[in-house]
């Protein structure tokens, strides 16, 4: 299911702690690839640990302060540049982190078909391989029930999943379709 967010209230995905965790996964799978980013520069992930003095030692709920930036009005931008939080022995990560690897893994799941798409496009034309062909290529531009633009993108997990097990499906489908 594509939600459109109301552009007033939440634009665009994003890290903050108050937006859906699943958008910084997409935001770096997903979005990245199908809007062919070619990098993904991030100023800081440890913002607060100065003004927070605190170690992480417990939880879920703490005393962290999660603001990141303060305006002249009030605290805002929840989250922003801290992923990792310190913890009793060492650096623990946020939940926004570790869908920033998810996604960064369904990039590398996205590139890795695209590998195999270009390979098996090369051999010569069987039914196995047309029908392989016809299913890979719509996976990696991205299908609209997972990002349909840059406001409009699912935030169900289970849309995600399902579509890297279709990518992983077919990136070991296509071992097998050599020309041997």
């Amino acid at each position: 299911m594509v939600v459109h967010l109301p552009r007033a209230i939440h634009p665009y995905a994003n890290w903050f702690i108050e937006y859906p965790a699943i958008e910084s996964r997409l935001l770096m799978g997903a979005m990245s690839h199908k809007y062919r980013v070619d990098g993904f520069l991030y100023y800081l992930v440890n913002n607060g640990w100065e003004r927070n003095r605190k170690v992480i030692s417990s939880g879920p709920y703490t005393e962290w302060d999660g603001a990141s930036c303060i305006n002249s009005k009030d605290k805002w931008a929840n989250g922003d540049g801290n992923l990792i939080y310190p913890g009793p022995a060492r650096p623990l990560s946020s939940i926004r982190l570790e869908n920033i690897r998810d996604g960064l893994e369904d990039y590398e799941y996205l590139h890795l078909l695209a590998e195999k798409v270009e390979r098996v496009s090369k051999l010569p034309a069987t039914t196995a391989r047309q029908a392989f062909l016809d299913q890979a290529r719509p996976l990696l531009a991205v299908p609209d029930a997972v990002v349909r633009s840059v406001v409009e993108y699912t935030l169900e997990p289970n849309d995600v999943q399902n579509w890297r097990t279709q990518l992983a499906t077919l990136i070991l489908q296509a071992d097998g379709l050599s020309d041997n």
